[in-house]
Order: structure tokens, then sequence, then C-alpha cells
């Protein structure tokens, strides 16, 4: 019910005329309680009944009904529609007789048409459904409408049974999507709410997000031909297909349907190889991070122990150069034949290699 103001009594006096005899019992200026009619606010587009309560006075009693000062109707009652408002009014009930006037007033409000912004649940998984409600509840309107995005539309609903009006679609085929909502009533045109860009995304969809061999240190991956070494793996759906290049030359060596996780090198070289996952239509290809060193079996590491902290003791290098097997010549002509003529001069064939010992304590050939 609404809250109103007081009743304010207002006497008439005809102009000029003797005013009625004195009121016997029951006469008088009319009395009358606050207009009720339910709530304060209304959504357009639906009727309200306006009643004063509680009247007293001597019949006959005509009560004269406006709005914002005009008057809009006569009668016991009036009902008003409130597809013709909106926004905030003054309404005024004035109860007459034949020894005055009394009049109850009150307000009301029509709402404006709001549309909120939906919200999503989250973003559609595999399987293309997508949930949405809004943010808050539509305001100033008699019937909404989801427009997807894709061509589609929900029909025009009167429900608003929820409030947050959560709606579940199912769209054809992945991609981004602008879903809004709509709403219109019998006084305004049909509003529009902001943009939700809904991204969905493809079942089939496949990523390698871990593809790395175990046993690798400071990005150095090191191991012996003929060890078994094992393959971490990891995808964001279930693969239909992998297939493994593990040399890394471009041809693929081994196919599965579910991840090969050990393989064994058996000959010596630098490898990086290669996983493809495929799953529907849909393929994703990662090659491994670092490069995979493979040691000829009993042959020593390159890297000995104790490189990094810069123990050389494990290193050896030798050089020389061998003399080719024809002799070099010099001079200003040619030798000659019968070892007459000037002498020739040959180079010196280069002292063999030295050792040099350096402060440090190690040595190396040069």
């Amino acid at each position: 019910m609404h809250r109103m103001l007081p009743w304010v009594l207002i006497a008439l006096l005809a102009g000029g005329a003797a005013p009625p005899c004195p009121p016997e019992d029951g006469e008088g200026p009319p009395q009358a309680q606050p207009l009720a009619a339910g709530f304060n606010a209304f959504p357009p587009c639906i009727e309200v009944e306006w009643t004063p309560v509680a009247l007293q006075g001597r019949p006959p009693l005509t009560i004269t009904w406006k709005v914002d000062g005009q008057v809009v109707a006569t009668g016991e009652s009036w009902i008003m529609d409130t597809g013709e408002y909106a926004g905030f009014h003054t309404i005024a009930a004035t109860v007459t007789n034949a020894w005055g006037s009394a009049t109850a007033s009150s307000f009301f409000i029509i709402d404006a048409l709001s549309v909120p912004a939906l919200l999503a649940a989250q973003n559609p998984a595999p399987g293309l459904a997508a949930t949405v409600f809004t943010a808050t509840p539509m305001r100033g309107a008699t019937e909404w409408q989801i427009s997807w995005g894709d061509g589609t539309a929900t029909p025009w609903s009167c429900d608003f049974s929820d409030p947050m009006l959560t709606t579940t679609h199912t769209y054809p085929q992945p991609g981004t999507y602008p879903a809004r909502l709509r709403g219109r009533n019998c006084r305004e045109p049909v509003l529009q709410g902001p943009i939700l860009q809904l991204t969905v995304g493809d079942p089939d969809a496949i990523q390698i997000t871990e593809f790395q061999v175990q046993g690798c240190e400071f990005g150095f991956c090191v191991f012996d031909a003929g060890e078994p070494l094992t393959f971490d793996q990891a995808f964001s759906a279930t693969p239909t297909q992998l297939r493994y290049d593990w040399q890394g030359d471009g041809t693929v060596d081994q196919v599965s349907t579910s991840p090969v996780t050990v393989h064994t090198y058996q000959q010596g070289g630098v490898y990086r190889p290669v996983l493809t996952a495929l799953r529907g239509a849909n393929q994703h290809t990662r090659q491994h991070e670092d490069f995979i060193l493979i040691n000829e079996t009993g042959s020593t590491t390159i890297f000995a122990d104790g490189f990094e902290t810069g123990d050389l003791s494990g290193w050896s290098a030798s050089t020389g150069l061998r003399p080719s097997a024809a002799s070099v010549r010099r001079g200003r002509g040619p030798a000659s034949p019968s070892g007459s003529g000037p002498p020739s001069r040959m180079a010196a064939p280069r002292s063999p290699p030295t050792a040099r010992r350096f402060d440090d304590g190690h040595s190396m050939k040069e």
C-alpha cells in the first residue's frame, strides 16, 4: 500500500449563497483515508486501479482524480494504464459533498526501460553450449529477447519468473559471437543492451602443452646410446593420433593412438625430435625444446666432469703441420734437372710440436 500524505480538508463556500444547514449526525465534509494501489513503482503497460479507502461523509460523494494537477477521471476509482506514463508522478483524489471536500495524494513511479548487460557463466566448453544471464534484473520491460549473434534469437518472452533470465544456447560452429539482450514495452521501442563477446571453442581443438625428455640438466640433454629415454607429454584434449619424428629430420618414425613415453636412440648423434598430435581435422606440432646429444657406446662424453668449474684436466688438444709430399721450391728460376745452376731454397719442415706449460699447471701441445 502506498504511503500517503495526510488528507487536507478544504472548505468550499458557495459565492454569495447561504451555507447549508448545520450538519446533523453523519453530515459534514467528507473524510477519507490514504489512496491504495499496491506498490509505489510499477512496470509499464499494465493497469493499476486507484481507490480511496474508508471514505466518510454524507452522500452524494463526488471523487475527482488528478495526475500532476491535471484531471484525468471522476468516479469511485480510477484504472490507470501505466503505458501512458513514465517516471515520477503525483496522483490526487478529491472527494466532495455538499459541505466541502477532502483531498488525498500519493506518488507513483513507472519504470523506464533499462536493458542490462549479459554475463556468461563460462566460455562455452567443447560441445559449443553457452549459458548466459543478466548482470542485473531488467526494468521497465514487458518482453525480452536474447540475440545470440549467429543470426538466431530467442522468441520474445514475457516470462520474468527468473529475474536473471538465465538461458542456454548451442552454437553451430566455433567462433566469436556478439550476444546481447533486448527489451521492449508498449510505450518504448526495442532497446538493446551492451554486447557480450562469446568465444566458442572448437571441440576438436588440440594443443601439445608439454613434450620434454626427463634427465636434462641446465639445458643439456646428454645420454648414452641404447639408454631408454622417458618423454613427458601433455595435451589440451585427448588426441586421436600421435606422430613421432624421433630423428627430427621430417620423417615420421612412429605412429600411435596413445602417447609413446619411452624411446631409445641406438646410434650416437644430435637429435631434436618433433611430435604432432591430431584430433578430428585439427593438428598441432611441437618440437623438443633442447637438442638431445647421444654418445656412442663406449665413448667418453665431451663434457668432462669439472668443466663447468674451470678444471681443464679432462681436456686435451694437439696441433701440428705435416709437410706435403712435394718439395716446396723458392727461387728466381726453375730448378736445374742436372743439379747445376743456382742452388734452390727449400722450406724447412716445421719442428715437432713441443709442450708448453701454463701457470695453472696444465699443458697443451703446440
